[in-house]
């Protein structure tokens, strides 16, 4: 068995194993991290495409699940002059804090023109396209939030809800804006390792323990079905 993870720094960074190494030794799998800390979604989805195609090439589809962790939707991306770490190509990842060469211009215009509802209606509609991939492929998945502050938009409007509706059918995408796996670890009392967890903190190697867990519990044989998206 393969476990495919990949997020931004929420499941690649920690003071120990994090939840991908605890639900790899569950099942014995052999693990492939692709988490890389400050990225953004749109790398998030273009990498695990990448990737997946890469590993279903070599390996039976059956034997392989994917595990998504997003971001937040205020990071983007710049095309730069130096490739990346797992070579991700020329796309530089930025945050509101990055403030370092050719990115802090982009940046800064990136920000100017930032509209949550256009990031909310393009995350949604992106993951409606990487999951009808990933069932194309034939692989099982499990998809969340990472982060505290993925904010929701009004997604009654016509230009969301059909995207809306159709990830909310979906049985192996957790509420996107309703649970995440930051205020999880919180809830239970778990530490962060540096800041606090509503600033931005990582949870410590217990939370991604006690995270783990949790997403072991919802990879039952019943909600890994691809043939369907009914709850």
């Amino acid at each position: 068995m393969i476990i495919y993870s990949n997020s931004c720094s929420y499941g690649a960074t920690s003071d120990g194993p994090v939840y991908s190494e605890f639900v790899a030794n569950h099942f014995g799998a052999q693990l492939i991290n692709h988490g890389l800390p400050g990225c953004c979604n749109e790398r998030i989805f273009r990498t695990s495409t990448r990737d997946i195609l890469k590993i279903v090439k070599d390996n039976n589809p059956d034997d392989v699940l994917v595990l998504i962790g997003l971001t937040n939707t205020f990071r983007g991306e710049h095309w730069g002059s130096t490739p990346t770490k797992y070579a991700d190509g020329h796309f530089q990842s930025f945050t509101s804090s990055t403030q370092a060469g050719f990115v802090k211009n982009f940046q800064q215009e990136f920000y100017k023109l930032y509209d949550q509802e256009a990031a909310i209606t393009n995350l949604l509609s992106h993951l409606v396209m990487f999951v009808s991939f990933l069932k194309t492929v034939n692989v099982k998945y499990l998809i969340w939030t990472n982060t505290p502050d993925l904010k929701s938009i009004d997604v009654t409007m016509d230009f969301v809800e059909p995207f809306y509706k159709h990830i909310n059918k979906d049985k192996n995408i957790l509420p996107l804006f309703d649970f995440n796996f930051c205020n999880y670890a919180q809830s239970a009392g778990h530490q962060t390792i540096d800041r606090q967890c509503d600033q931005g903190g990582h949870p410590d190697t217990n939370a991604h323990e006690y995270f783990s867990k949790f997403l072991i519990s919802n990879l039952k044989p019943h909600r890994l079905d691809t043939s369907s998206s009914e709850h």
